[in-house]
């Protein structure tokens, strides 16, 4: 036996599905992967997000969409703004009737659909190649070489960035002829622009749909100041805690100044 034959035999499978997902990079811009009943393709050249669920066929989004389930009633159109490549859009097709997806990237936005259509799922999937935010208009999208990482605002200095249609959330929730009232549960994932997302959603935010939002410190009070007493509570979902919306601006600064995350996903509820 050569030494690199029993080098490759110590590598647990993680290790090397890796290092396949690394090489592979060379040779094609996507690989497929099969996480959680459904196969995704994946871009070889997102050495996070993309590196991470080829490498263990799971991701947060997953273990979040679960918790999320279990706290509310899941029904009707699930509405997921900045949606990536349908990872959370496609496993919430298991609990809500349909779903909209807002993502910006034109490339993500490809395997978006590409993703729907491969797990026959496309004919419950509406998507638009779209950022929200509070006006019509354009708006400039920072490029990640992290494909999980793109976000609304001016690039830092060497960072690449491309004009891109902007809408607000309550506009494309009419053009695909859907009642707020149908709206089960908005998700958000959009790097620090959550306030305007919701300052374009006015509308379901008087419906009191449950809304799921990365938030940061930097951010939050913004995001309080838009939802005012339309919500009440608020649960760290990867902690679990409970507390109220008001509070959430200290909260995340208090775990900010603990050495830990400036930022966790949250459930939002009237």
């Amino acid at each position: 036996m050569t030494g690199r034959l029993r080098r490759l035999l110590r590598l647990t499978e993680g290790d090397r599905r890796e290092r396949f997902f690394r090489d592979a990079a060379r040779f094609t811009d996507v690989v497929a992967v099969e996480a959680h009943g459904l196969t995704f393709l994946v871009p070889t050249a997102d050495a996070a997000a993309g590196e991470r669920l080829f490498r263990t066929r799971t991701g947060s989004e997953f273990i979040v969409l679960e918790r999320v389930c279990g706290r509310i009633e899941p029904r009707g159109v699930f509405v997921d703004v900045g949606a990536n490549i349908g990872t959370t859009t496609l496993p919430a097709l298991k609990h809500f009737d349909s779903a909209v997806a807002v993502e910006a990237e034109p490339r993500n936005a490809t395997l978006l659909r590409a993703n729907a259509a491969l797990n026959r799922l496309d004919e419950r999937v509406i998507v638009h190649q779209a950022a929200c935010s509070s006006a019509s208009g354009k708006v400039e999208l920072r490029l990640s070489e992290k494909h999980g990482g793109h976000a609304v605002g001016a690039p830092k200095p060497g960072e690449a960035s491309v004009r891109v249609t902007a809408v607000p959330l309550d506009d494309v929730i009419a053009a695909d002829r859907i009642a707020a009232s149908d709206v089960g549960l908005v998700w958000m994932d959009v790097g620090g622009h959550e306030e305007q997302v919701l300052r374009g959603a006015i509308g379901l935010l008087d419906s009191h749909v449950p809304i799921v939002a990365e938030i940061r410190s930097r951010t939050a009070r913004g995001v309080v100041d838009v939802l005012g007493d339309r919500y009440t509570r608020a649960t760290d979902l990867r902690s679990e805690a409970d507390l109220p919306v008001e509070e959430l601006p200290k909260y995340l600064s208090r775990l900010g100044e603990r050495g830990g995350r400036k930022f966790t996903d949250v459930l939002i509820l009237a």
